[in-house]
């Protein structure tokens, strides 16, 4: 509990910094204090440190195993616990050369997102400060489920939850170009070739304004036939492998299904279909209220995943990689009494994964004591809870400006 209230009060304190600093722009906007690059250069020392100290670890156990399967000759998958799809096994290379390449680079890929998220460019219109902004960087990067996830246990959702990130902001302009959404639907093919989530969010990145973007949809498409085919025509068919694993996985962790499996109701075999329905019903929602992208694709990989079978915190990396964007998004967007609500709510949200991911590294996965036992086995309606009220919160910003009869979806890239 007392790791709780610290995560909680840590991220609300910041939300309540964040609403206060959100006023007009920045006089030194875009000028950085002499002290910037000495904290951020010291944040990521220490991701890295923690990268090489920690060693392998965690799942990266099993990536090093299935890669040395790989570089043997063998298929991917005549190893039991690879359950990813073809990206995650053409890295198996780079493992050839060091056991701890592969993480070290999770690593450096995603505090350069955090980087970019928190630092980088966004809205001309932007009004946090510096100083907030260099708060959210080290508050991320950081973070409890960033160390955990990333740093220690170098889990390739972090590689996913970059590539979603940088799909995001080439896509996130008023109008993105041809050439910012084909690189944006590469990047989202990538990802949805390590894990399948990324491209959950497809349809949101198609549909924009009421208009079907092109561009994205084939880039995507050509980089997910490119990249199965080249698998296909050196594993055949053990590519279908993993979506038979992933259909027998059990339920675990923040999943309603482990739950209700303490409960005695094994409903784990409606999880495909309650991850569909939940997506289909938010994109049709998207639609009609016609909500700001970047905000659906947040909330919208959020819900689907709430109905998987496998609730793993790690599937959340993404919401970390995105917070300072999205709150520098909506200041861009919104007065400083909107901005400090939508902060605050997201700010709840990671506290609670902060929180979750912490208790299950100090621990061992939650089987240490009658009170992490008990969260570990029904912390899922407590979770479920939180995502409700982040995503009330999130759409009560969003007045509704479309009906039924005005949805005109139209075959362009280009802005009217």
């Amino acid at each position: 509990m007392a790791a709780f209230l610290w995560s909680y009060s840590t991220w609300h304190a910041l939300a309540k910094e964040l609403g206060d600093h959100a006023r007009s722009v920045d006089s030194e906007h875009g000028r950085e204090s002499w002290s910037t690059p000495l904290v951020i250069g010291t944040s990521v020392l220490a991701a890295l440190l923690a990268t090489i100290l920690s060693g392998v670890r965690h799942d990266h156990i099993s990536y090093i195993k299935q890669w040395a399967v790989i570089n043997a000759g063998n298929s991917p998958w005549s190893e039991p616990s690879n359950t990813y799809f073809p990206l995650h096994a053409f890295l198996a290379p780079l493992a050839s050369i060091h056991p701890l390449l592969i993480k070290f680079l999770f690593t450096l890929i995603t505090i350069g997102c955090i980087f970019l998220s928190a630092l980088g460019p966004v809205s001309p219109t932007e009004r946090l400060t510096h100083q907030a902004k260099l708060t959210l960087f080290i508050a991320v990067s950081l973070c409890p489920l960033i160390i955990s996830v990333v740093y220690l246990q170098g889990t390739n959702d972090s590689l996913a939850g970059s590539l979603l990130f940088l799909a995001l902001i080439l896509s996130a302009g008023k109008k993105p170009g041809r050439k910012a959404e084909l690189f944006a639907g590469i990047l989202i093919g990538l990802g949805a070739c390590l894990k399948v989530y990324p491209l959950l969010v497809a349809p949101f990145f198609v549909v924009r304004e009421r208009r079907i973007r092109w561009s994205f949809l084939s880039a995507c498409a050509a980089t997910l036939a490119i990249v199965f085919s080249i698998a296909f025509s050196l594993w055949r068919d053990s590519i279908l492998e993993p979506f038979r694993i992933a259909g027998n996985r059990g339920a675990t962790f923040l999943s309603p299904f482990n739950a209700l499996s303490h409960l005695g109701i094994d409903a784990s075999q409606y999880s495909s279909i309650l991850m569909l329905l939940a997506l289909g019903l938010f994109f049709i929602y998207y639609l009609i209220r016609d909500i700001d992208f970047p905000t659906a694709v947040l909330i919208g990989l959020a819900l689907p995943l709430l109905f998987y079978r496998v609730g793993h915190t790690g599937f959340l990396t993404y919401v970390a990689i995105f917070t300072p964007f999205m709150v520098r998004h909506w200041s861009s967007l919104f007065d400083n009494r909107a901005t400090g609500k939508l902060s605050a709510a997201l700010l709840a949200w990671m506290g609670f994964l902060n929180w979750f991911q912490l208790q299950s590294a100090l621990n061992c996965g939650m089987t240490l004591d009658t009170p992490s036992r008990i969260f570990r086995d029904h912390g899922a309606w407590p979770y479920s809870i939180v995502l409700a009220l982040t995503f009330a919160t999130f759409m009560r910003q969003f007045s509704p400006s479309l009906s039924w009869n005005q949805i005109k979806v139209r075959g362009s890239d280009s802005q009217p």
